[in-house]
C-alpha cells in the first residue's frame, strides 16, 4: 500500500534530480529559470488549514518542490496562498467544473504571479 512516509525519499531523490537538471540546463543555455506549482484548490475550497498540509499532506509536494528549488537555484512560485485569498475574499473557482484545468480566473492568478516575479 503506497503511503506518503514511504514514498517520500523516493519523490525527494527524483525531484532533486529534476531539478539538478534543469538548474544545469539554465545556466548551459543561459536563461533564467521559473517554477510554478498548483496549489491544493480542494482543500482551497474547503478552508483547509494549510499547516497539516504542507507537513504530510497535498502541499507536502509543493514544500519538497520549494526547497528543492531552493536548493538548485531556482526561482519558484507556490500558488497555493494566492488561491486560497483569492477564494477568501471572492469565493470563485480556478477550475472548469468537468474537469481540473484552470479556468480564466485561475490562469490570472497564476498570471499575477508571474508579473509580480518579473516585476521583481
Amino acid at each position: 500500500m503506497w503511503t506518503w512516509s514511504r514514498a517520500r525519499a523516493d519523490i525527494r531523490i527524483a525531484t532533486e534530480y529534476v531539478f539538478a537538471r534543469l538548474a544545469r540546463l539554465a545556466r548551459d543555455a543561459g536563461f533564467r529559470l521559473l517554477l510554478m506549482m498548483d496549489g491544493d484548490r480542494q482543500a482551497v475550497y474547503a478552508g483547509a488549514d494549510p499547516g497539516p498540509l504542507y507537513a504530510g499532506g497535498a502541499l507536502a509536494l509543493n514544500a519538497l518542490a520549494a526547497e528543492a528549488a531552493a536548493r538548485n537555484g531556482i526561482a519558484f512560485i507556490d500558488l497555493h496562498a494566492r488561491f486560497a485569498a483569492d477564494w477568501q475574499a471572492h469565493h470563485k473557482g480556478f477550475d472548469f467544473p468537468h474537469d481540473s484545468h484552470w479556468n480564466e480566473r485561475g490562469h490570472k492568478i497564476a498570471a499575477e504571479a508571474i508579473a509580480e516575479f518579473v516585476r521583481q
